[in-house]
Order: structure tokens, then C-alpha cells, then sequence
């Protein structure tokens, strides 16, 4: 069964939910958290009242669970769909992120296997951001809803800064999609990406299974990404046919690492920068 299909069959509410399912929140394995800022508009008096055009900002973060890719079967599932509908980019040339967003949006909508019948780019680009697309004084250009790579240090936490995964649940959407784009150069944008080489954008409608949400797709793929030495091996791919490969034998080394604890000792690390 596809996802539009689940989707018409599922009877959740209408409302999008942004803060992550609590089941998969761990104390445990902690490597990466999703961060969401959701703004809260000002009444009209605050407004007026706020210097400066000040508004708030409220930004929430968990911790994630690494996905097991040997107990978990929904890892495979998720890859297995990303190749089938493979959407990559490779050698963008965009510097900002936005354009690198924007670049990935049109991928995706006109992928000939793309089934969205409404497809508006300039409503998915202002959900992606907490100030609904247009900068104005008193909102931050920020992005609403990331999951990123970190390890906690006696002296807090470090960011992973080559790559950011970006998550969006929209009721615009009939399935999940996902698009990786490969930067030609490191591009800095900002506090805790300044390195980034890669983007993953992960879209989905908000009446899916608590398994196939954007958040459960999104940690699939930072999980496999939270490996330097997979991202390294990523930066040397020529084609989408050497990059889907890639993928396939990240696949098979977390599973073998999820049967054979002792290969982490052996080499293996979740936790370089």
C-alpha cells in the first residue's frame, strides 16, 4: 500500500504536530537532535507596543534515538523508497540556502514520479522557514524543523557541521519524498552549520503511522549520515548510480554493526565531527 493511500485511509485530525513522538526519545545512544522553532505571532498591540518590531521566538529540542537497522525494519523500508524515487543532486552550485532549498523543492515537483497534483513552491519554502517566507523586521529567517549530528563534551555540545537534515510535514501532501543535494563547496550558514557539504530534505503529509512521519524517515537518514568516514566516501561519488551504491553499503555496515557490537571497536565510530 503507498503512502496516498495510507494517508486517505488514516484518521488522525488535521493538525500538523511539531514536537517528536515521545517513543522515540532516548536517554540512550544519544548522538542527534531535531530542533524546532516555531514562532509565535504577536497580537497587533504587541506590535505596537515592541520595540524595534520585536517578536518571540520559541525553539524546542530533543534528543533522537540512532535508528537500529537491524531490528528496526522501517530503516530499510525508508532507503529502499529513496531508491526507488531517487531524488540527488549533485555539484550544486547554489551558496545560499535558500536557492539550495528552492533548487530541491523543483527536483521534487518535477520528478515524472512526483503524484502531487498541488505542488506550490512558494508555500513549501515558507513552511521550511519560522517567518512564513519574507524576512521582515522583527522575525528570524530560520529553519523551522532540523535534525543535526552532535556529541556531548564536558564542555557542551559539537555540532556536526558538514550536513543538516531538514524535515517538513505539510497536508498539502499525498507522500513522503526526499531529496540530498551535494554542495559543490562548504557554505556557512551560520551558528552550528558552517561547514555544510549536504542537505537532506525530507517532506511528508501529517497523517501517517507514527513509523513514517517525517521525523521517523529523517532519522533514518541522519543516522546513516552521522558517519564521517560515509560522508567522505559520499564527496567522492561521480554519478546518482555511485551515490545510491553508497548508500546500499551504509546500509549493510549499520546492520552489521547492530548484529556484531565488537566491529565498533574495531573501527567504527557514530561519533566523529
Amino acid at each position: 500500500m503507498d503512502d496516498a493511500s495510507e494517508t486517505r485511509e488514516e484518521s488522525l485530525g488535521d493538525e500538523a504536530f511539531d514536537t517528536v513522538n515521545s517513543s522515540i526519545v532516548s536517554g540512550e545512544s544519544i548522538r542527534f537532535f531535531v530542533n524546532v522553532n516555531l514562532e509565535v505571532q504577536p497580537t497587533q498591540a504587541a506590535e505596537n507596543d515592541s520595540p524595534g518590531g520585536c517578536g518571540l521566538l520559541h525553539t524546542s529540542r530533543k534528543y533522537l534515538k540512532l535508528k537500529n537497522f537491524e531490528e528496526e525494519i522501517r530503516a530499510h523500508r525508508d532507503l529502499d523508497g529513496f531508491l526507488a524515487r531517487a531524488s540527488i543532486i549533485l555539484n550544486e552550485t547554489a551558496t545560499s540556502l535558500d536557492d539550495v532549498l528552492r533548487a530541491m523543492l523543483c527536483r521534487l515537483a518535477h520528478d515524472p514520479q512526483n503524484t502531487e497534483p498541488d505542488c506550490n513552491l512558494d508555500l513549501f519554502m515558507a513552511m521550511l522557514f519560522t517567518d512564513a517566507g519574507a524576512p521582515t523586521e522583527g522575525k528570524a529567517h530560520l529553519l523551522s524543523d532540523t535534525i543535526q549530528g552532535v556529541t556531548a563534551t564536558v564542555t557542551g555540545v559539537q555540532y556536526q557541521q558538514s550536513w543538516i537534515c531538514i524535515i517538513c510535514t505539510s497536508k498539502a501532501l499525498l507522500r513522503r519524498h526526499v531529496c540530498i543535494s551535494r554542495l559543490v563547496r562548504p557554505q556557512n550558514w551560520g551558528e552550528n552549520s558552517c561547514e555544510v557539504r549536504f542537505v537532506i530534505l525530507v517532506l511528508a503529509p501529517p497523517k501517517m503511522k507514527s513509523t513514517k512521519t517525517a521525523t521517523e524517515v529523517g532519522r533514518t537518514f541522519a543516522t546513516m549520515f552521522l558517519d564521517i568516514t560515509f560522508r567522505q566516501e559520499l564527496l567522492k561519488t561521480r554519478t546518482e548510480e555511485e551515490f545510491k551504491e553508497a548508500l546500499v553499503r551504509q546500509r549493510q555496515l549499520l546492520t552489521m554493526v547492530s548484529q556484531c557490537p565488537a566491529l565498533s571497536a574495531k573501527g567504527y565510530s557514530m561519533n566523529s565531527i
